[in-house]
């Protein structure tokens, strides 16, 4: 599937993270965002990698179930919302 260039909602996730993400951080999203990401895994990779390994984590609330929401579990130190 590729990146939906023409919505503005995926278009504004892309260009906040890639504002912010630095180099050699990892990041956890939506598999379209492989396109603009390299170091992009998606939400598979969360039942399988340990939930510190990820600097980074798109939601797309219509996947939530696609994701092991021990991820999405933290105190706010740890998880910090950057677009809602």
């Amino acid at each position: 599937m590729s990146f939906p260039n023409g919505d503005q909602f995926w278009l504004t996730a892309a260009e906040q993270t890639q504002q912010h993400i630095k180099h050699g951080e990892k990041l956890l999203a939506p598999r379209e965002f492989k396109e603009q990401f390299a170091q992009c895994s998606d939400y598979e990779s969360s039942w399988i990698s340990d939930k510190d390994y990820f600097q980074w984590l798109i939601i797309h609330k219509g996947r939530m179930s696609s994701i092991n929401l021990a991820f999405c579990r933290g105190s706010p130190q740890e998880i910090l919302p950057s677009l809602c």
